[in-house]
């Protein structure tokens, strides 16, 4: 029935036409969800909120998508085409970044099925391409990043949103002329 409740509130969402299917579905989730808490009511563009940073011991930016404890995201892929796929993008005035690298979906049960979302904290990594400052040369740039998402609970899925969040970052590339350690063994990159 759930995986019914998720298509079923999706369509709803394309169509703005949920009324009475919409509570209908909830209905039905509520007996399988009898033993499960709600989490508190939030408007969709309070379910996820946003930090940025640079990341750490490579050149890049690390967005993190803290959601909400009792609600869920879509993963960046999917378990089904009618889901809505979380997606990040980043602008870093004057630096040149890779696509992002999203983190392992964290598997959510909708009846007798998984499906792959993202919970609790997601780190989205975007690393830099080719040459940037290094040291005393590194920059602080103006980020803006743009979120997309839809939340759900065990019980309802709520409106997609986008949101735009602007932070500063220093982008540094790692200094690879000195010796890296891994597990005592040396590598020296020159």
């Amino acid at each position: 029935m759930k995986k019914t409740h998720h298509r079923a509130v999706l369509a709803c969402v394309a169509l703005a036409a949920c009324g009475g299917a919409r509570e209908k579905v909830h209905a039905a989730d509520a007996a399988d969800a009898a033993d499960a808490t709600e989490p508190p009511a939030l408007r969709p563009e309070d379910v996820v909120t946003v930090s940025i940073a640079a990341a750490r011991g490579a050149c890049g930016i690390t967005v993190t998508l803290h959601v909400a404890r009792g609600y869920h995201v879509m993963s960046d892929r999917p378990s089904s085409p009618t889901f809505i796929a979380t997606r990040v993008s980043v602008d870093a005035k004057g630096a040149a970044l890779a696509a992002p690298q999203y983190p392992a979906s964290t598997p959510f049960a909708l009846g007798t099925e998984s499906i792959a979302t993202f919970e609790g904290d997601a780190r989205v990594v975007v690393p830099c391409i080719g040459a940037t400052a290094t040291g005393a040369d590194a920059r602080t740039r103006e980020v803006d990043v743009t979120v997309r998402y839809q939340a759900c609970t065990r019980t309802r899925c709520l409106f997609p949103v986008t949101r735009t969040s602007r932070g500063e970052v220093t982008l540094v590339a790692p200094d690879l002329s000195s010796p890296i350690e891994t597990k005592g063994a040396s590598h020296d990159h020159r």
